[in-house]
């Protein structure tokens, strides 16, 4: 079973990784549709073993590398707006202050509305800083269909708060550093609000994306892995949704942020986390059924396709 269940998970990142995907929108000419082919790294996460041992229930995991590169060049728009993000600040001024990088970030965000302008910015809260809160970004709610992998989050948002006084040597840092750039309520509001507001355009274009994939990767699988591509191998009718994941995060009573961190006077919350992943059936949404069909593997009645299959996924 576990080989089994590896096979088909292995088997959805490929096709995963195999989707093209476009804009349902027109997209006006501009930097963001044509650019110069790079590549620039904006993220590299390195998470050691984790060994957890919960009263004889054992938990291991391998090593966790995440790695997000940003590529530019004609038609990649997400992949243009993020090398344009990460070299914002490439030449600085003598004295950088929070009203130049509003400056900077403003232009780039008017710069992306022009060029899209038939995508509405996702939802997000208005920012409300409190006293020594510098953060308040929010990562607007994803709305996802990826053939048939469906994808929502809620609303994210990641506050950070320097605490200063004795014996805090981060919160002091921090607030030295916002002093050091003029940082005042009000620009630090808008610094807020711009980022939030590139964010919601980010999303909202990604929310709007249409994912394809070739015929060819399709026809290449395994004649096992072809029959759980039917949307019509458990369910009768198309269209049939199951649970792939649910994962909340949330403060028992609300009154508390459901992740609190205080390291040396920098206080990071965030608010409740919601995240679900589904899979839908139906013509043409393969991941949808592949997940739909392995989910629903064990139920009641499925005892000889379940054998019949479960031998042949193992040896793949």
């Amino acid at each position: 079973m576990n080989t089994a269940l590896n096979n088909v998970l292995g088997t959805t990142v490929d096709l995963v990784n195999s989707v093209t995907t476009t804009l349902n929108s027109t997209v006006n000419s501009g930097s963001f549709d044509t650019a110069q082919s790079s590549t620039t790294q904006v993220l590299d996460v390195y998470v050691a073993p984790v060994h957890a041992d919960l009263l004889g229930l054992v938990v291991d995991t391998s090593p966790i590398h995440l790695l997000v590169t940003a590529h530019s060049g004609d038609g990649l728009i997400l992949g243009n707006v993020v090398t344009d993000l990460a070299h914002l600040f490439d030449n600085p001024p003598d004295q950088l202050s929070v009203d130049d990088i509003n400056r900077r970030l403003e232009q780039l965000l008017t710069e992306l509305n022009q060029q899209i302008p038939g995508i509405e910015p996702a939802p997000t809260p208005p920012v409300q800083l409190g006293p020594g809160q510098f953060l308040s970004l929010t990562v607007p709610p994803i709305d996802l269909n990826v053939l048939g992998l469906i994808v929502n989050t809620s609303a994210i948002t990641v506050n950070a708060t320097a605490d200063t006084g004795a014996g805090n040597l981060l919160g002091n840092l921090v607030q030295s550093l916002l002093n050091t750039i003029d940082a005042t309520p009000g620009n630090l509001t808008a610094l807020n609000e711009n980022l939030d507001a590139l964010l919601a355009k980010v999303v909202g274009v990604l929310n709007s994306s249409v994912s394809t994939i070739s015929s060819g990767v399709v026809g290449n699988l395994p004649p096992v892995l072809q029959t759980l591509l039917s949307p019509v191998l458990i369910s009768p009718n198309p269209g049939a949704t199951t649970d792939i994941l649910d994962l909340a995060i949330a403060s028992p009573d609300g009154s508390t942020p459901p992740v609190q961190a205080d390291l040396l006077g920098l206080v990071v919350t965030t608010s409740d986390i919601n995240a679900q992943l589904k899979a839908q059936t139906g013509d043409g949404l393969i991941l949808g059924n592949l997940l739909y069909n392995a989910a629903h593997l064990l139920d009641p009645g499925n005892f000889t396709s379940l054998l019949w299959l479960v031998t042949e996924l193992a040896r793949l």
